[in-house]
């Protein structure tokens, strides 16, 4: 294996050495090696691709803008996964549009955890390098002057999510409950249904699109004398949760749907062709809904975020916003809620 010069294609070299030394010498299980393997090959390929003659003059500035390549490639792929799996083989020039629309208002960008696991990898095989190039008397050692770790820090960048105002959540139900009263399709009372639960239960725009009717408990009255009824809803990695909701803002849709589904265990919502909802479905859909109101809004997600705030905003304890939402962070919380100028406002006004 030819590891003698600082030639930028010998870091294929480079890489199939560190590999084997990991999988045989250090015993590294199948998970981790693949891992470590995907993330050089990532990189590798990108260093491919730009003017670095010499493994040492890789820098700070690569390391940085390989992580915004990374984060590029990820809204790619996760496109392609879209396209793929909604069999949107030929697509129209609106449907091009709809679809760079969904990844850029819906799909997060790659996790700050991710982008810190490959800094690792890549830090350790840079560091492999040096200390294999060290320690040989018969190769020329490789030192990075250019590369600074130090100054390689990810800010915890959250996509701004645009929340609705009450006037826009007034449109929006009031033009879905006018199509319900003329169409009166199940397209019609599935829109109308799934975006109550993300408004007024703070349900993942995914959770709502998997609901079904055996996953609603019976109308109960709460402590205030209202009806409640209790939502079962399927979270990440598969736990059950239980969130209330309001019984007055979804009866005109839970009634139809009692009436009309025999098998309480499928999911209820159908698109305008009897699909089941998807998330991207259902983006298709209130982004026409969004576009026929004249609102400058997009992001399902913007829905949960209006919940939080509303709640925020009428006193509710953190704490307990914080298990309506199922964070596992508070941190999490706060920023969904940040801080409203009603409440800021209503600080002052205490001193």
């Amino acid at each position: 294996m030819d590891i003698t010069n600082e030639n930028i294609n010998n870091l294929y070299n480079w890489q199939e050495e560190y590999i084997f030394k990991i999988e045989k010498r250090e015993k590294k299980d199948f998970k981790t090696i693949s891992n470590y393997l995907a993330v050089l090959n990532n990189f590798i390929e990108f260093i491919d691709n730009h003017n670095i003659s010499e493994i040492k003059n890789i820098n700070t500035d690569t390391i940085l803008d390989y992580l915004d390549h990374r984060d590029k490639m990820y809204k790619e792929n996760e496109k392609l996964r879209f396209i793929k799996k909604y069999s949107l083989d030929i697509l129209k020039k609106d449907d091009k549009k709809l679809i760079n629309d969904f990844v850029k208002n819906d799909i997060k960008d790659l996790s700050k955890n991710t982008k810190l696991n490959e800094i690792k990898a890549i830090k350790i095989f840079i560091g492999y390098i040096e200390d294999y190039s060290y320690m040989k008397k018969d190769l020329k050692t490789i030192d990075f002057p250019y590369l600074k770790w130090a100054r390689i820090k990810l800010k915890s960048e959250r996509k701004q999510i645009k929340e609705y105002d009450i006037e826009s959540i007034h449109l929006i139900i009031k033009y879905l409950q006018k199509r319900i009263a003329s169409g009166r399709s199940r397209f019609d009372y599935s829109l109308s249904f799934a975006f109550k639960l993300c408004l007024f239960a703070g349900l993942r725009a995914t959770e709502a699109c998997n609901i079904r009717l055996m996953d609603f408990g019976k109308k109960r009255k709460s402590n205030k004398g209202d009806i409640k009824i209790d939502v079962t809803i399927r979270g990440k990695g598969n736990t059950l949760f239980t969130v209330p909701i309001g019984y007055d803002y979804i009866k005109k849709e839970i009634a139809y749907f009692n009436r009309n589904i025999k098998n309480d265990r499928e999911l209820l919502f159908k698109t305008s062709t009897n699909k089941d909802f998807t998330r991207f479905t259902f983006y298709r859909d209130m982004e026409k809904v969004s576009v026929k109101l004249d609102l400058n809004k997009k992001s399902l997600h913007g829905f949960r975020h209006t919940y939080a705030r509303l709640l925020n905003e009428n006193g509710v304890d953190i704490s307990v916003i914080q298990a309506l939402l199922r964070h596992t962070s508070i941190a999490t919380t706060q920023i969904y809620t940040g801080v409203s100028a009603k409440r800021v406002d209503d600080a002052t006004n205490i001193m």
